[in-house]
């Protein structure tokens, strides 16, 4: 009962780390097919995970985390 109501009164909707994502690769001036291959997945993964089709799993937060020198915590 309690989760529902802070997602409820909640102001902003939670954002998917696919967007945070894209909002990176547009910085960096980097193409999702070239990330992907700098990752080492498919483009399609890349995609997913941006449009909010897929989640971020932990393989993926290491390469993304060694990938953009941040840490798997992005």
């Amino acid at each position: 009962m309690i989760g529902k109501i802070l997602l409820n009164d909640r102001l902003v909707r939670p954002i998917h780390p696919g967007e945070v994502i894209a909002d990176i690769l547009d910085d960096l001036d980097i193409n999702t097919a070239n990330f992907a291959e700098i990752l080492g997945v498919s483009h399609q993964i890349i995609q997913e995970i941006i449009n909010g089709q897929r989640a971020i799993t932990v393989d993926i937060a290491i390469r993304l985390g060694k990938a953009l020198e941040n840490g798997p915590r992005l």
